[in-house]
């Protein structure tokens, strides 16, 4: 009997959500900004990070409990209001969208300068963007079938990868072990805790969640996964690369494939992997997409965004446009005072929340 669409997703497709946009982060640019700020040390940061953002989500996922059905941004107008609900809420979407705006640059970059590069960067953005956009459009559910299908075949091929890397390891590499310092490496894990803002903006997904358990579990287990997952790349990447060479090599990942080799007949691995992060990318980015218009939709009030798609589409790819390289991308990422500040807000927002809701209550927690 063919079950009937509820328009929903269980555990495994969000959980897939999860894996397929933080677990592909130690392809992307990611690797290139922590590394000046951890050093020898800087596999340590995904665990710290996660244990900053881990402590920002419990507490929002209380309070996901506690307004059954609602996302973020609809518990964010209960608690505060509308005007200060609208202001929160489209300070979400600008990062969010700039987020989009980031990772959609970074890998038309990465394909362009790596694998095609006589094949203009805006055309590039544009086949990302189109594909991106027909499978957003296609709702969440076509989403989580999507990412639940490409999953696999992306985590398998990174094991063989490791697998094959373990001869080339120097393990003299990682030294010394706490790199910067201790305390140097707490702060500096503790700004680029965005590396796990998914966990928090992916809450806008909840409506969409079939329960809170599928919500809660898959949201636990993706987050274990891809904490281990991010830290054995980046620890990797010390071994392989040195410290400080690794500072200087702008697609981390992509020059890892073309150190494996498997023989004279198969030759290096890269031509194998493309395929399947070309299509995580752009399942990646219709993820992306698909947050971008259910937040601004959510802060404007609106019961429908798929309308938002496409416009949004032609705001990304414009804006993916200004920066002049990737390496301009990077200082956005890493320097921008707006986006620091923006992320320390939406850190400490669901605090707010909580701490506002149990003030409007008298203390009752219900």
């Amino acid at each position: 009997m063919i079950k009937r669409s509820d328009g929903k997703i269980g555990t495994r497709e969000f959980l897939a959500l999860i894996l397929l946009t933080i677990g592909l982060k130690q392809t992307d640019m990611t690797a290139i900004i922590l590394f000046p700020l951890g050093t020898t040390a800087t596999w340590l940061m995904p665990l710290l990070s996660g244990i900053v953002v881990l402590l920002s989500f419990l507490v929002l996922l209380a309070l996901l409990k506690l307004y059954q059905n609602k996302n973020i941004v609809d518990i964010t107008f209960i608690i505060t209001g509308k005007v200060i609900g609208f202001i929160i809420g489209i300070v979400l979407f600008l990062f969010m969208l700039g987020t989009t705006v980031l990772y959609v640059r970074n890998h038309a970059d990465t394909m362009g300068i790596m694998y095609f590069p006589s094949t203009p960067t805006p055309v590039i953005i544009f086949l990302f963007l189109i594909v991106s956009f027909f499978i957003a459009n296609r709702g969440i559910e076509a989403i989580g079938r999507t990412s639940w299908l490409t999953v696999p075949y992306l985590k398998i091929a990174f094991v063989i990868i490791l697998v094959l890397l373990i001869g080339s390891l120097q393990w003299r590499n990682i030294h010394p072990i706490a790199g910067p310092g201790l305390s140097t490496l707490l702060i500096e894990s503790t700004k680029t805790s965005y590396l796990f803002g998914e966990l928090i903006f992916f809450s806008i997904l909840f409506p969409f969640v079939r329960s809170y358990e599928n919500f809660r579990i898959a949201s636990f287990i993706g987050f274990g996964i891809v904490v281990i997952e991010l830290m054995l790349f980046f620890i990797v990447y010390i071994m392989i690369y040195d410290f400080p060479a690794v500072e200087s090599i702008p697609f981390t990942f992509h020059q890892l494939t073309r150190i494996v080799d498997l023989g004279p007949v198969l030759g290096n691995i890269e031509s194998f992997f493309i395929g399947f992060w070309a299509i995580a990318s752009i399942t990646r980015l219709a993820i992306y997409l698909f947050v971008t218009g259910a937040l601004l939709a959510s802060s404007l009030r609106l019961k429908e965004f798929e309308p938002l798609f496409l416009p949004l589409a032609g705001v990304v790819f414009f804006l993916a446009l200004l920066p002049e390289s990737n390496v301009e991308s990077l200082l956005i990422l890493g320097e921008n005072v707006y986006y620091q500040f923006s992320w320390y807000f939406i850190l400490v927002l669901p605090f707010i929340l909580w701490v506002v809701d149990q003030v409007k209550k008298g203390g009752r927690y219900v």
